[in-house]
Parts: C-alpha cells; structure tokens; sequence
C-alpha cells in the first residue's frame, strides 16, 4: 500500500512538471513565432518549427497518458477575455503590417482591410450571445 501511494506521489509530480514544461515550450513557440514574423529568419535559423511541434506532441502523449493513470480528469474552463482578445487582435495587426511592405501600396490597404473584416467577424463569433 505504502509503496503504491509512493508511486501515485511520483507520477503526480511528473504530471505537474510535465505541465510546466508545456507552458514553457508553448511560451518559446509563440516567441519564436513573433521573432520570426517581426525579422523573418531569426529565429527559424536555430530552431526549426517541425522540432518544436515534435517535442509539443511528446510532452503532451506523456501528459496525457500519465494523467490516465493517476486518474486526473479536470475539465479546462476557458474564459473569454476581451482584453487578451484586444491585445492578440493588435500585436496580429502589427505582424500584419511589418508583412506587407513588398506589396504596393493598393494591395497592402486590401489585405489590410480585409485582415480587419476578418478579426471583426471572428470577434463576433467568439464573443456573441448565441448559442
């Protein structure tokens, strides 16, 4: 009994480090993705988006399976945020206008707009009262 509660407390904290870990990576992956969208190449020319997805895929198997026996089954509540929402729509903006200066001119305000219509109908969709 004593060395099955022993176990249990072991996988319980590989669990949790494991968790860790993923929200570490998650953060690295999201960073080089802005690296790589403000200076194209920067960081892509150390780390290749195939390893990080790779190494996302395995923390998450070895998450997932050690949660399944130990018996952690919590339901992730996701709330709406409006003020992330506002942060992510303006930081999304920018990388979309550091990206469109070897466009002409016509062709980048299209785009442009367009980007905006797009983040407006996904605001909706995310933010509306129906069910």
């Amino acid at each position: 009994m004593l060395e099955q509660t022993k176990k249990n407390n072991i996988l319980k904290v590989i669990y949790k480090l494991t968790n860790d870990l993923l929200f570490l990576i998650l953060l690295l992956f999201g960073f080089i993705l802005l690296t790589d969208g403000i200076l194209p190449g920067l960081a892509t020319r150390y780390v290749a988006y195939l390893d990080l997805t790779l190494i996302l895929s395995l923390i998450l198997g070895i998450i997932f399976w050690i949660g399944g026996k130990i018996k952690k089954n919590n339901p992730i509540e996701i709330k709406n945020s409006q003020k992330l929402f506002f942060i992510l729509t303006f930081v999304s903006m920018v990388l979309i206008f550091l990206s469109l200066f070897k466009f002409s001119l016509i062709t980048a305000l299209i785009i442009f707009i367009l980007s905006i219509i797009m983040g407006y109908l996904i605001y909706k969709l995310f933010y509306s009262d129906i069910v």
